[in-house]
């Protein structure tokens, strides 16, 4: 058994949602794999968990940079490591499918990164019409029937810890995210933001 001494390393609390004792497996699994994540040059945002799959459960974690030579992109690609090796041990360890989303400060970007790899064509915030009760909705338009089911994921799955992530890792969705609906082009579900506030 491997022990590592990382000196002066604080435990910064990390927003999750799902399962939090896997959350915490997967926070620590990257920690000991990811020494940018120790040394605080990269923050790990959120971690959301679904266990809807019947095999290994799904894990999204939101990566963002504290570095400001280092953008958003580039501390994912730290994590995922050379040719994925990084990703892939923390995913054994953890015993996780690993997702990692890049966060981004643009609420539509976070939403399309968190619903990758589907190719999402449009993301539109709506809020609450009348405005006294805080409430956020989201369509995401999806590029085909395709790309949504991919979105969804294997018996929701995805979309599941895909919404769990933006509400816990973004500040405008951390005040309530009420409703997201996935459609392509071809549809127009604005109606369904109305009904669920009338």
């Amino acid at each position: 058994m491997t022990t590592f001494t990382v000196p002066r390393t604080t435990v910064v609390p990390v927003p999750t949602a799902g399962d939090p004792i896997l959350a915490e497996r997967v926070r620590r699994a990257l920690a000991a794999a990811v020494p940018e994540i120790r040394r605080g040059r990269i923050e790990i945002a959120g971690i959301a968990v679904s266990r809807r799959l019947s095999g290994r459960p799904l894990a999204k974690v939101a990566i963002r940079s504290h570095d400001p030579a280092q953008s958003h992109e580039a501390a994912k690609a730290a994590c995922i490591g050379p040719h994925g090796e990084r990703a892939r041990h923390v995913a054994r360890t953890a015993g996780v499918r690993l997702d990692l989303v890049t966060w981004d400060p643009d609420l539509p970007r976070f939403v399309a990164a968190a619903l990758a790899p589907a190719r999402i064509r449009a993301v539109t915030i709506q809020a609450d019409p009348s405005g006294r009760s805080g409430r956020v909705g989201l369509r995401v338009v999806a590029a085909d029937g395709g790309q949504a089911a991919l979105a969804i994921g294997s018996r929701g799955a995805s979309v599941e810890a895909a919404v769990g992530l933006i509400r816990i890792a973004h500040p405008i969705a951390r005040r309530g995210i009420t409703r997201l609906d996935i459609t392509t082009a071809a549809r127009r579900p604005e109606a369904d933001f109305e009904r669920e506030w009338e």
